[in-house]
């Protein structure tokens, strides 16, 4: 692998034009590096300094500089002859068609809407944010970093107070250890919460707001409040109204969080902020920018294409049209046996 090929990588650019190649071989300027001089000029548009030079390689990994050769004056070298290269392709890019191809102007605008993006996030860094916004914001969200008991419960959910005492009854009659096994059966065979009627309406650890460790599955803080009225292994003693149906509830265990201090959260508080912050002026440029250029907007058009799970675009059907099917249709029926059901 070359120099030039290696350093392509190294950049990671679409070197799409790698066809313009030998453009490299043109004139260049004096490559002489002295300090404080320009070290390169490529057309008219273009100037390399010194300065820029040595930023490039400061910002490029050592290990991957090794690619260019085994000492200093060898890397460097190489590496402005690599800059200058990339510019020859550029300035040769700038002089064809290529910027009238949709590819590359798509690929033009991602790059620019990236660079605009880097430069809102640069201008709200975590370590921008003051220790004064940092314990404002501890204090604003106290209730998430005391210290919070945390229960472990488990439901079995019917439709109605009546069937839900029912199962109660049943599970306080077959007391002592026969009593979680029928707590599973009853809560496979009765319960009609799908998510958790199959591992015994385990429901594991359960926060104060209802949160579960499962992200997707949150519950009534009324199951939470019923259960802190009974100690850990036992039954609530009613049936408790959870949305609109009724769950029996048993509190299998709880523990105990720690309370998390400001020191110790500084860093991600700062994170979250400086995220907040960033988000914050991305809204306003895009809104600011929708009064000055977005001339035509009609989201309803978008309603006319269909998007399956699989990500295949197609124009949106008729409402009472039949979905073509992904697999061919089955072969028609073939006869078995003789005519008349001869022998």
């Amino acid at each position: 692998m070359s120099q030039f090929a290696r350093f392509c990588r190294l950049v990671r650019r679409p070197w799409a034009l790698g066809a313009l190649a030998l453009v490299a071989s043109a004139g260049v300027a004096s490559v002489a590096l002295a300090d404080g001089k320009a070290v390169a000029k490529v057309g008219s548009h273009l100037t390399i300094t010194v300065a820029q030079v040595e930023q490039l390689l400061r910002q490029t990994p050592p290990y991957q500089l090794r690619y260019l050769g085994r000492d200093h004056d060898t890397i460097r070298r190489a590496f402005l002859q690599e800059l200058v290269r990339r510019e020859l392709l550029t300035e040769a890019a700038l002089g064809s068609d290529l910027l009238e191809r949709d590819d590359v102007k798509a690929r033009i605008q991602q790059i620019l809407k990236d660079a605009i993006l880097d430069k809102l996030r640069a201008e709200a860094k975590p370590d921008d944010v003051s220790a004064a916004e940092v314990e404002a914001y501890y204090a604003e969200n106290e209730d998430r970093y005391a210290a919070q008991q945390r229960l472990k419960l488990a439901r079995i959910t019917l439709r109605t107070r009546e069937e839900a005492e029912q199962v109660l009854a049943e599970i306080i009659a077959a007391a002592g250890k026969d009593q979680p096994q029928r707590w599973r059966e009853l809560a496979r065979e009765k319960s009609i919460d799908q998510a958790t009627s199959k591992r015994g309406g385990d429901l594991d650890m359960v926060d104060p707001d209802g949160s579960t460790a499962n992200k997707s599955l949150k519950v009534d803080v009324a199951l939470y409040a019923a259960a802190l009225g009974v100690k850990d292994g036992e039954l609530v003693a009613a049936p408790v109204k959870d949305g609109d149906d009724w769950s029996v509830v048993w509190r299998r265990g709880s523990y105990q969080t720690p309370l998390r201090a400001l020191d110790a959260e500084a860093p991600v508080i700062r994170r979250d902020i400086a995220q907040r912050k960033f988000e914050a002026k991305v809204a306003a440029l895009v809104q600011e920018l929708r009064g000055k250029s977005l001339a035509v907007y009609k989201p309803e058009l978008v309603d006319a294409l269909d998007v399956d799970s699989y990500g295949t675009v197609a124009p949106a059907g008729r409402p009472d049209a039949i979905p073509r099917l992904k697999r061919p249709a089955a072969a028609s029926p073939v006869p078995v046996g003789a005519p008349g059901g001869a022998r």
